[in-house]
């Protein structure tokens, strides 16, 4: 009887190492976020700010580098990589990422090397700021986990009133904006004391750019009719707040967050 002798197949075991390789590129790709942009055409530096803002990292630059330069239009989902690749394109300027997970831009063949008076650091845990972005929607948001994330990525329900809509429907104090907020409800003590409530219970949680402070609006005269001029949006974060305020009720928190100076 003749004998049966196994051959190997090196091809064979290269396509499966090539398969394997390809797998695996994209698991790693496929942990890269996607970001749901809205960002104007403008100047270089004015559109790596919002695109920090909106997507809550950190981008360093110098500042020289940027002048006079304009970036083009980003809408839609895009990673921070190919974001940064977008804003770039056509200038003489690359991006790098760190280990830190933030990003450099600097120009090309300049090895990286920026000096510290020269470096302009974008990061706000306050989230997106919504001024000049024409948007009722705003980029990210911290106030519910403390973590800068979209609304779509938030676990719990978020209302945001931007200063947008806050302009455009004239919304010019407290009482009009919770008038417009879905879920929200008020029973009127009088002319200048109110009381919020959500899922049935009072609001009793309030916060200034996410840090929580003593108030209850059904004796706290002049709180409803305060001008909103000074606010850049107001955040209504639906269901308890405890987890990250130390106390809260079931209803809701309302987080006022403030303009802020373009320095």
């Amino acid at each position: 009887m003749g004998k049966i002798v196994a051959q190997r197949h090196p091809r064979h075991r290269r396509l499966s190492l090539l398969a394997t390789s390809l797998l695996l590129a994209s698991a790693v790709h496929a942990q890269e976020a996607a970001y749901r942009l809205d960002i104007p055409a403008q100047p270089l530096d004015q559109a790596l700010n919002a695109l920090a803002g909106q997507t809550g990292r950190r981008i360093l630059f110098a500042t020289d580098i940027a002048e006079g330069q304009r970036a083009p239009a980003l809408r839609g989902s895009l990673t921070i990589e190919q974001a940064l690749q977008r804003l770039l394109s056509g200038s003489n300027l690359t991006m790098q990422k760190t280990d830190d997970g933030s990003y450099t831009v600097s120009a090309q063949g300049g090895g990286g090397a920026m000096g510290l008076d020269m470096m302009t650091v974008v990061d706000n845990q306050l989230g997106t700021i919504t001024e000049n972005t024409k948007s009722y929607t705003p980029g990210v948001i911290a106030s519910a986990t403390k973590l800068v994330l979209t609304p779509r990525e938030t676990p719990q329900t978020v209302t945001v009133v931007t200063r947008q809509h806050m302009d455009d429907f004239n919304l010019t104090n407290v009482d009009m904006v919770m008038d417009q907020t879905p879920g929200i409800s008020r029973t009127t003590f009088s002319r200048e004391r109110n009381s919020y409530y959500a899922r049935g219970f009072p609001i009793t949680n309030y916060q200034y750019d996410g840090i929580p402070i003593q108030n209850n609006s059904a004796y706290a005269s002049g709180f409803n009719t305060s001008d909103t001029i000074m606010y850049d949006r107001i955040e209504v974060i639906k269901g308890a707040s405890g987890l990250t305020t130390g106390a809260g009720t079931p209803g809701a928190t309302l987080n006022f967050v403030r303009n802020k100076a373009d320095l």
